[in-house]
């Protein structure tokens, strides 16, 4: 039987929303083909072997509390390839993994770090390389590989943030100058994921406050002309020549600003359209174009990339995730479920395409 490791948790602001994904990617792993072993990463960056439950992983804080967690880690070594597990500081188990599978979001795990481990080790796993994951985990870097294959954007001003925390009158006015004093404006962190940071201004001292907001982020502060029109998103699976998309989604965002950390995941104003009602061309063209920033950036595995669609149908880039949430009710998921793809048959399909 195969052994896969899912790791979940880990030091960063999409904790909470890592360990819902584990939780229910775990469920959905079919047991008969593999040996689950779960490697959990406090926001303390303390790891452990857990046997913790569905509930105790899904509510974050539960999995934490087992005193039967052992402390493991996964060894960069090839000399000593596996999940090394410790008591008392002294090495008591290995155990050897075949594939796998990190459910971790945001910095420090889908930014090429992890990656960076896996290599290293040479282990098989789901999932971009370190080059693609570093990448598209920065927007700023991501917005060259778009202007590469001419893809629309929003226009944006970008400053270190240890410039604004220096000055931030100074590039507040430079940014508002930049577009003119138009406004709204988004502002963001350039590196986070599930819209932390996020902010939608609508005059210079909003601009500032945000900009400052940003800056606490690793990356860059990014300041973004508002496009006006649907928010879409496409689920991304497989790699080189194969490539499979879902039914593309519509977030509908009702009385709220704009759909932030807040509303995504613990909120009701928002409504997922999957698939979306948009003309069958305006359909193909967008599917065609989330596989072709896929393939630019050199992702596989899987991937959800997000649009913005005007009222003419011009179609704008806005970021790709290359490990989005993935538990039974994320976007991504139902994305690929209206299509035909049962939950469990992706999870495992996921797993299969990197078994060695």
């Amino acid at each position: 039987m195969k052994k896969v490791l899912v790791v979940f948790g880990g030091n960063s602001p999409e904790y909470e929303v890592s360990c819902s994904s584990a939780a229910s990617v775990i469920e959905a792993i079919d047991k008969d083909v593999y040996e689950v072993y779960r490697l959990g990463i406090t926001r303390d960056n303390e790891w452990y072997l857990t046997v913790a439950s569905y509930d105790e992983i899904n509510d974050s804080v539960g999995w934490t509390k087992r005193s039967d967690n052992r402390s493991a880690l996964l060894s960069p070594s090839k000399n000593v390839n596996g999940l090394i597990v410790f008591d008392e500081d002294k090495i008591v188990e290995k155990i050897d993994i075949d594939v796998v599978l990190p459910i971790l979001h945001g910095e420090n795990g889908e930014d090429g770090t992890m990656q960076g481990l896996f290599e290293l080790g040479e282990y098989a796993y789901v999932g971009s390389d370190v080059c693609a994951s570093a990448c598209s985990m920065d927007k700023v870097v991501t917005r060259l590989f778009a202007d590469v294959i001419n893809m629309k954007q929003p226009e944006c001003y970008y400053v270190e943030p240890s410039l604004v925390k220096t000055d931030a009158d100074k590039y507040a006015k430079e940014a508002d100058e930049y577009f003119d004093g138009e406004y709204p404006l988004f502002v963001k962190p350039s590196k986070t994921g599930s819209s932390v940071g996020i902010s939608k201004v609508e005059n210079i001292q909003e601009l500032k406050d945000a900009m400052l907001l940003a800056s606490d982020f690793d990356g860059k502060v990014m300041v973004e002309e508002a496009i006006i029109g649907k928010e879409i998103k496409v689920a991304v699976m497989g790699k080189g020549e194969d490539i499979e998309v879902g039914e593309v989604c519509e977030i509908i965002v009702k009385g709220h600003i704009f759909n932030d950390f807040e509303l995504k995941y613990k909120g009701s104003g928002t409504h997922k359209e999957i698939p979306a009602h948009l003309a069958p061309e305006t359909t193909e063209k967008i599917k065609e174009a989330a596989k072709e920033i896929y393939r630019v950036l050199g992702c596989k595995g899987l991937s959800r990339v997000d649009f913005f669609l005007t009222d003419n149908d011009e179609i704008y880039f806005n970021e790709i995730n290359t490990i989005p949430g993935i538990s039974n009710k994320s976007i991504f998921s139902l994305m690929f479920e209206k299509k035909g793809l049962s939950y469990s048959d992706m999870i495992n399909r996921l797993i299969a395409a990197e078994v060695k």
